[in-house]
């Protein structure tokens, strides 16, 4: 299955209310060879966006300049875009071809979607998108309270620091999608090392160790 990557800008924290502004979406495969990707800037299918001052001024986006930029796109125009990459890369005898792969992607961004009709889960479901998402959110939280990362981690920056990773611009959909990547990267390592060290300890022969490796 491929990692299916994404981050949403949006006008404010209001899901039924507030545009989504700007998408990024990454294909990677196993390995991490990055397939395809698709930027969009986008604007409700009424030609409108809606949102706070705040909330433009932390993403950087003027709503009335990307309105008048031929580049920006409806909902229903970028969600073709995307549709159209994630058909080209379906995986052959697969039900389910994408996995998504994001920071709070659970609580936020996936729900925001479905809220504003940008790509609802049965048009998720039908481009093979698999239901269970990973989100490092989740992975980090259970990390903590396993004690394998410190209590002060948790954003995408805290976790750049922390694992010395380079770091592109917050806020910006296609530079946070590629440091959450990273970032899941890191994490699983963590974890089989953990596992790793665990069978050594316990004096494990090769065989289970060649499994942690995978």
């Amino acid at each position: 299955m491929h990692y299916l990557g994404f981050d949403l800008e949006t006008g404010g924290f209001d899901k039924y209310n507030h545009t989504i502004t700007e998408a990024y979406f990454a294909i990677w495969d196993k390995k991490w060879n990055l397939l395809d990707e698709l930027h969009l800037y986008l604007k409700n299918d009424n030609g409108k966006i809606h949102g706070e001052e705040q909330a433009f001024r932390v993403t950087g986006i003027d709503p009335e300049s990307q309105l008048l930029d031929p580049n920006t796109l409806t909902y229903t125009e970028g969600r073709a875009k995307l549709l159209e990459m994630l058909a080209k890369h379906k995986i052959p005898k697969k039900r389910t071809h994408f996995r998504y792969l994001g920071q709070n992607i659970t609580y936020f961004d996936i729900p925001f979607m479905e809220a504003q009709g940008f790509l609802t889960e049965d048009q998720a479901k039908k481009a093979g998108i698999n239901h269970n998402p990973l989100d490092t959110t989740n992975i980090v939280t259970w990390l903590k309270d396993m004690e394998m990362l410190p209590s002060n981690v948790g954003s995408i920056s805290s976790l750049i620091e922390y694992f010395e990773l380079p770091k592109g611009k917050a806020h910006q959909a296609r530079d946070d999608v590629h440091m959450q990547k990273e970032i899941y990267i890191r994490l699983c390592n963590l974890i089989k090392d953990a596992s790793k060290a665990n069978l050594l300890s316990q004096g494990q022969d090769n065989d289970l160790l060649k499994i942690v490796e995978f």
